[in-house]
């Protein structure tokens, strides 16, 4: 089986390949989870620093550290459920595959959102003026783009994992389904998280703050609805 370096494991966790994520999964130790954990903060921190510096520096500084807070404990909270799904589905998984299955997508989706970062940032350059009539439209509409772009990192970077699932449950039908069991779990537990942990950019007429008076109140999903109200 082919060795990866230290000096190789940044390209091989952007590439995400197959081979390289095998050897993670059949050997990997701490050094591995250390690596993917800081590559999850480096990527969420750098994507936060330009989505939160739409409003200021002190907002994306804020930010920077919220995202990758909210990416470990989405994988606390799921990471004893997510094991005992799998237990539960018959997929032949223990606790410490399905530990490092859970884990090297959030450092996966970590790399996707640092080659977002710079496009954050040019959106945070640009946005116009928060006391401006153009700013009713822009904000929802920049709410709903890093809404949808921080998703679609999340499931590109869990897809890559799939093909390693398949491949070590009982059969290939039980690992496909605890995948996307998986997947939605995290997709729900990391969106409703991330409404508790906001702001992400100000309200407009609200003060900056790391979090909000009333965090408990509303949910993610009515936050969405009422932006794609503002826009259409």
């Amino acid at each position: 089986m082919r060795r990866v370096t230290v000096s190789g494991q940044l390209g091989e966790l952007c590439r995400g390949r197959g081979d390289g994520l095998q050897i993670f999964l059949q050997r990997g130790g701490a050094r591995w989870l250390v690596f993917t954990a800081g590559a999850a903060i480096l990527g969420n921190f750098a994507y936060g620093l330009g989505l939160g510096g739409a409003r200021s520096l002190v907002m994306g500084l804020m930010v920077g550290v919220k995202l990758p807070l909210v990416i470990f404990l989405t994988l606390a909270v799921n990471a004893l459920l997510n094991a005992l799904l799998a237990g539960a589905l018959g997929t032949g998984l223990g606790g410490r595959q399905t530990l490092r299955l859970l884990t090297l997508p959030f450092g996966l989706m970590g790399m996707i959102l640092l080659g977002l970062a710079p496009v954050a940032w040019f959106l945070a350059w640009h946005a116009p003026a928060a006391d401006g009539d153009d700013y009713k439209i822009w904000y929802p509409a920049f709410l709903l783009l890093h809404t949808v772009g921080i998703a679609l990192a999340g499931i590109l970077a869990h897809r890559q994992i799939l093909p390693q699932v398949r491949a070590l449950a009982v059969t290939r039908a039980r690992g496909t389904l605890v995948f996307f069991v998986w997947l939605a779990g995290n997709l729900f537990v990391g969106a409703q998280l991330t409404w508790l942990f906001r702001p992400y950019f100000g309200s407009p007429g609200l003060p900056v703050q790391f979090l909000r008076d009333h965090p408990l109140e509303g949910n993610f999903y009515e936050a969405v609805l009422h932006s794609l109200r503002a826009i259409f």
